[in-house]
């Protein structure tokens, strides 16, 4: 996996093949194509267990239950931010390749949909506690928030790492305390 992913990283995911793959590692083709029928499913396997996203967000989430939702989010912005900086090899290549690739579209398409529902569900949570309004939509709410982060990712990604964290931390506590005080109970 960390072979796959230093090819794809560096030639592109739609470049690199499942032969030139297996020859890096030392295996024949077929030998990979038993244990991953698709490349996608050798990426997407590399995504989970680098801990990506949706893994990093339900550790999150799995620890929010009672705790407000300023908090929650602040922590969940300024893991977001640091785990798109530490994978973002693998970040691009996926926000690129998935225009062209169906296959890895849909499957970034039910990461996202997995990371929503949790975290909209962690949401109606604080709705039904009283702490958020109630005529919020916590699925819109759920995909406007991180996308606002992706956003940041585009718009963000060449700088080096010490301009990274700075502008980072910043945008983060910003972007959660506009957003807590629109969505917070008054």
């Amino acid at each position: 996996m960390d072979v796959a992913l230093r090819l794809f990283a560096a030639q592109g995911f739609a470049a690199t093949t499942t032969k030139q793959i297996a020859q890096h590692v030392g295996i024949t083709e077929g030998l990979l194509y038993y244990y991953f029928p698709t490349k996608v499913s050798l990426l997407m396997e590399v995504a989970k267990r680098r801990h990506t996203f949706a893994s990093g967000m339900l550790t999150i989430l799995q620890n929010a239950e009672g705790r407000l939702a300023r908090d929650v989010m602040h922590e969940i912005g300024a893991g977001l931010v640091s785990l798109i900086r530490q994978e973002m090899d693998l970040v691009r290549m996926i926000l690129s390749e998935a225009q062209t690739n169906d296959e890895l579209y849909a499957a970034l398409q039910e990461m996202i949909e997995d990371i929503v529902e949790q975290l909209a569900s962690y949401l109606e949570s604080r709705v039904a506690a009283g702490e958020l309004r109630s005529d919020m939509s916590v699925q819109t709410t759920a995909m406007g928030f991180l996308g606002a982060f992706v956003l940041f990712f585009i718009t963000h990604n060449r700088l080096d790492l010490q301009s990274w964290q700075a502008q980072s931390e910043g945008y983060t506590h910003q972007w959660v305390e506009s957003w807590y005080r629109g969505a917070r109970c008054q």
